[in-house]
């Protein structure tokens, strides 16, 4: 499962925020250190996401 930093601009400021994509695809919320914005996933994204990187994992075994 990926571990590694990521971030993204903030959608409100464009300030980057940093958060691990292991704790977001588990329902982890990440926040924005200049304005406060929240980022999550919803449930259903949640759900998509894992069952996507589930097959990308699998699929790199495969090659």
């Amino acid at each position: 499962m990926m571990t590694m930093q990521q971030s993204i601009a903030c959608p409100e400021c464009g300030t980057k925020i940093c958060f691990n994509a292991a704790e977001l695809l588990h329902g982890a919320t990440f926040s924005c250190d200049d304005c406060g914005t929240d980022i999550a996933l919803n449930t259903a994204s949640q759900d998509h996401a894992r069952e996507t990187m589930a097959a990308f994992e699998r699929a790199k075994k495969t090659i």
